[in-house]
């Protein structure tokens, strides 16, 4: 069954026709279906006789030969004639919309579109009203329009048939050298090496023998004759071809003009750039401020890609129009290539020298910070202050300064490791901070010595009278260890060298202390290991008995003191093969820094 539907938009095109066809296969599908049963009858009956009782099963067969016989018929002739429609009207709208101008005069251009707007919108209308002819209602209206359509089509397509008809097939030709350039310019448009310049050469030449031509087309047009007009009409459309060969010709050339133009200066722009950005790369600049000024300067040359980036859109849409066959000449990718390279070395070098600038100028302030630091301490150190604040300074400000000197020193200590330096980093500030920094030291031990004058003199003179009258072993240690205490506060040069001598005085108490234990024992070999010293057995001289001892060095605080008595007891009740006896009797000397536990 074949539906009539009612109009609808149609598109006429081979594809529509090859679904069409389709549909038109789909709507009889019921004859494969019948030749399926026809197939399995025929087995059937193919193996019963032709008499007795299967004599209905032989009309049966013969019913169904007859149905498939007459759909197929059917079908075939639908298709032919859906087919045949097909091409004769994509024909017609196809010669309408390209040869108006041989049109009577009494059909104007509007009125061609609307024919033809017509004729393609209610195409799908006019198929089914060819193919479902027994279903048609012959009283719609939209059927007389569709007619009067088709009429008009049809005069068209009778005088195409005229023009194209053997009586006009020698006429209304071209020259020969104008054909021959028609053919050249064709082949020049799609020859990707073709040279610019040929382009205008074409074009002229061209331009010249359509002028000729044009004159003998308008000799032609004075004459009365149909025929002789419609050559005239047939000569014109060769040279509405050949003008607009000249167009593409001009254009052409046009466009490898403005690309070559903006090709060069591409070029010269990226040289610049490659040239700027190598010198900013290769630069080492002395403080952050020389660095500062080419950051700018790098500014402008990341604004100079950006340029060269729009300078390589507007090519690569250039080149769109120069390749129709990839022509070699009009590849831009390598532009955009250059432009992203030079955009991250630019990228890298504004990032870069921007962290070396941040972390330089951040060494410069500290550097300055420090200085004015030391100088306003010097003034108030020139001031003779009190001891309180002189001790203040010595004990809290230099050595929060001497803390700072040392972190720049590490910074620019990496500095100079690091791979790629923008701004050169030397020590020649740093020298001179060090240098005021111990001018301000010096100043500052000199006050102190002023201020502390008498227990310098007090401490030096009593020291003297130890050394040389006083026996060792009557030196009160504990006495002069107060007095290291206050000198090491001064931390003055005098005060430093009154700290040698009580040294002095422990190394000669060491000495004898060591004398007379090496008269009274004999260290034969170590028989254990501690945090806080090593334990040895050694021999009583007088009665030769083992004993264990252990040598202790006591240099540290009064807790470190108690933990390596603690250890010692503890060490002297463990269960050793080398331990005899543990005899609680103690040799002190802690001016020393030695305990011996025997």
């Amino acid at each position: 069954e074949i539906v009539l539907t009612g109009p609808q938009s149609f598109s006429p095109s081979v594809n529509h026709m090859e679904q069409n066809e389709q549909s038109f296969f789909e709507r009889f599908s019921k004859f494969d279906e019948l030749e399926k049963c026809q197939e399995d009858l025929q087995n059937h009956i193919s193996k019963l006789s032709v008499t007795g009782k299967h004599f209905y099963e032989m009309l049966a067969r013969n019913a169904l030969d007859e149905d498939l016989a007459t759909i197929q018929e059917e079908r075939d002739g639908v298709i032919k004639k859906f087919i045949d429609v097909c091409m004769m009207v994509e024909e017609r709208i196809a010669f309408l919309m390209t040869a108006k101008e041989i049109l009577e005069d009494n059909i104007t251009s509007d009125e061609i579109k609307k024919i033809v707007e017509k004729i393609t919108n209610d195409l799908g209308f006019l198929f089914n009203i060819y193919y479902s002819y027994f279903f048609v209602n012959w009283f719609d209206d939209s059927i007389e329009q569709l007619r009067a359509l088709l009429s008009r089509a049809l005069q068209v397509f009778r005088i195409k048939k005229y023009c194209d008809g053997s009586e006009l097939s020698a006429g209304g030709k071209c020259s020969p050298s104008l054909e021959s350039l028609m053919e050249k310019a064709k082949q020049l448009l799609q020859d990707k090496y073709a040279i610019p310049n040929e382009f205008t050469v074409i074009a002229g030449r061209l331009m010249e023998e359509i002028a000729k031509a044009r004159s003998s087309r308008d000799a032609e047009r004075t004459t009365k004759s149909l025929s002789q007009h419609l050559l005239g009409r047939r000569l014109t459309y060769k040279l509405s071809e050949g003008e607009h060969l000249v167009s593409q010709l001009k254009e052409r050339f046009e466009t490898w003009t403005k690309f070559r133009d903006s090709r060069s200066d591409a070029n010269q722009l990226l040289i610049e750039l490659r040239t700027s950005l190598h010198e900013q790369l290769t630069k080492n600049y002395r403080s952050p401020s020389d660095a500062i000024v080419d950051l700018d300067a790098a500014g402008i040359c990341r604004q100079n890609i950006s340029l060269l980036r729009d300078l390589t859109d507007y090519l690569r849409q250039l080149s769109i129009k120069l390749r129709p066959l990839d022509c070699p000449q009009a590849h831009v990718e390598f532009l955009q290539e250059y432009a992203d390279f030079l955009s991250i070395q630019a990228k890298t070098f504004v990032e870069g020298i921007r962290a070396d600038i941040t972390d330089k100028q951040a060494i410069y302030d500290s550097v300055t910070q420090i200085s004015e630091d030391l100088k306003s301490l010097k003034n108030r150190i020139s001031l003779d202050a009190g001891e309180n604040v002189l001790e203040s300074i010595r004990d809290h400000h230099l050595p929060i300064v001497e803390a700072h000197i040392d972190s720049i020193r590490g910074k620019i200590r990496t500095a100079l490791k690091a791979p790629r330096k923008f701004i050169t980093c030397d020590y020649t500030q740093l020298t001179a901070l060090e240098q005021q920094f111990q001018d301000c030291q010096t100043a500052l031990f000199e006050s102190l010595e002023r201020a502390f004058g008498n227990i310098i003199g007090e401490t030096a003179v009593r020291l003297r009278k130890y050394t040389e009258e006083t026996p060792i072993g009557e030196v009160p240690f504990e006495n002069l260890d107060s007095i290291e205490k206050q000198l090491i506060r001064i931390n003055s040069v005098n005060a430093r060298n009154q700290v040698k001598e009580i040294d002095k005085l422990r190394d000669k108490m060491v000495d004898t202390f060591q004398s007379e234990f090496l008269k009274k024992f004999k260290p034969t070999k170590i028989i254990g290991q501690g945090s806080f010293g090593c334990v040895f057995q050694a021999e009583f001289k007088q009665i030769e008995m083992p004993y264990a001892v252990k040598r202790i060095p006591l240099k540290g605080s009064d807790a470190a003191v108690q933990k390596a008595l603690i250890e010692v007891k503890s060490l002297a009740s463990f269960d050793h093969p080398g331990i005899v006896r543990y005899n609680h009797s103690w040799i002190e000397v802690p001016p020393a820094g030695w305990l011996v536990s025997i």
